[in-house]
């Protein structure tokens, strides 16, 4: 299985809920977006966010480079199985066609080397 690693850092955000979209993001990159009643939560390029915006830095993002969709069942959990094994802390997200992982920037090092033993392949 291949993992794409993108370039750049991310940062995960909790914005103000009232707001009606991040108009600050590029959206040429990967962002995404989730609201719910209780929080708006962004991701994307640490770059695209003006610095009095507080977040949690320093995220890598990996995407699982499988043809997936909704039906299908385990390919994000054995990732998540060995890297729980490490005791590494992983940031998921999933679209109706890919499943990707953030990890932070401290471990990608050793993710990497980790999951290419495992059979993986990071490109």
């Amino acid at each position: 299985m291949q993992l794409k690693l993108f370039k750049g850092d991310y940062v995960v955000y909790n914005l103000e809920n009232n707001l009606n979209s991040p108009i600050f993001v590029d959206t040429k990159s990967f962002y995404y977006i989730t609201k719910i009643e209780e929080e708006l939560s962004l991701i994307c390029l640490d770059e695209d966010i003006p610095k009095e915006v507080d977040g949690d830095e320093e995220w890598k993002l990996l995407k699982i480079l499988e043809p997936l969709n909704l039906y299908l069942v385990g390919f994000l959990s054995k990732i998540e199985k060995v890297l729980k094994d490490l005791s590494i802390n992983i940031f998921e997200i999933s679209t109706l066609d890919s499943d990707y992982i953030m990890v932070k920037n401290k471990d990608l090092e050793y993710v990497c080397k980790t999951l290419r033993s495992r059979g993986y392949e990071i490109v």
